[in-house]
């Protein structure tokens, strides 16, 4: 048996945590080495793959569950809704390609408006001053 193992097992034979960050912050109080503390550290989120949340719940991979540990029908609905993510990525990215060049070029971008943006003032261009009587421009053959 791994010494983490025999460590985490003194630690719950004390006051058992209930979640994650309770067995972090008793992994911490405990652990004698850095080495004994990482694998306490893994064997907590082994343990407790939720993490508490900032409303007071629980969360497992950025998606809410009931408990430090989801249950087998989270797990079923959280990969689900991974799954139709991956999907919705997919078929942007098909949309995407599909909306490039035949070539294999990608769109070609509108012009700046020249105003303001997040990142800064853009760059202003006006068009050049014609005087209302100034014919309009003729071509040249």
């Amino acid at each position: 048996m791994r010494t983490g193992h025999l460590i985490l097992i003194a630690l719950l034979a004390g006051c058992a945590p209930s979640d994650q960050e309770e067995c972090r912050a008793e992994a911490a109080s405990k652990a004698r080495t850095q080495d004994g503390f990482f694998e306490l550290i893994d064997l907590c989120e082994k343990t407790f793959p939720a993490n508490r949340d900032f409303k007071g719940g629980y969360e497992y991979q950025g998606f809410p569950v009931a408990g430090p540990v989801p249950t087998s029908e989270e797990l079923k609905n959280i990969e689900k809704a991974q799954q139709r993510l991956q999907q919705q990525q997919q078929m942007q990215a098909d949309a995407a390609e599909a909306a490039s060049d035949p070539d294999g070029h990608p769109p070609v971008q509108p012009p700046s408006t020249g105003k303001s943006s997040f990142y800064g003032p853009g760059k202003v261009i006006f068009p050049p001053k014609s005087s209302p009587s100034a014919s309009p421009p003729r071509s040249v053959p």
